[in-house]
């Protein structure tokens, strides 16, 4: 697990608000099903790069009590967005970083879980994960997790 600094990020994209966590799987499930059915890739203008986010945030307490996922962009600046995105502005942060490896959705799932079950002094504040190159095989993928801790 590798600690870094992360200069402050723009995300646009889709969001749901998870009221129960414990049925956040199916949420993010129906979340990226609608990422691809409303082809988003084709609304975002101006992105970073290709990569993917999914980030979590406007959390109510930790991550039993309800929180926001958004999936989406990097983005160079806020212009032109689509009113019915939702642009996220992640200030720089502290990150402990894990690697998710293997078959989507399940390995990411399994990180969680383990993130969950540690003792990281998380901030709750803006946590993400990244879906570059290297997720391009469900089958076989690779996610970076970052997850916000106290300075």
């Amino acid at each position: 697990m590798e600690s870094v600094v992360e200069n402050s990020i723009i995300i646009t994209g889709i969001s749901t608000r998870i009221e129960h966590p414990t049925h956040a799987s199916k949420q993010m499930e129906e979340l990226w099903q609608q990422f691809w059915k409303e082809n988003l890739p084709s609304k975002v203008t101006g992105r970073f790069n290709n990569t993917i986010y999914t980030v979590y945030h406007e959390y109510a307490g930790d991550y039993t009590k309800p929180y926001t996922a958004t999936i989406g962009y990097r983005i160079n600046k806020i212009q032109d967005i689509s009113n019915d995105l939702k642009v996220i502005v992640i200030p720089q942060q502290h990150y402990k970083v894990f690697t998710a490896n293997g078959h989507l959705p399940g390995s990411v799932v399994a990180a969680w879980k383990n993130i969950w079950h540690s003792n990281l002094q998380r901030s709750y504040k803006f946590d993400f994960e990244i879906y570059d190159e290297r997720a391009q095989n469900p089958q076989d993928a690779i996610v970076d997790i970052y997850i916000a801790v106290s300075e």
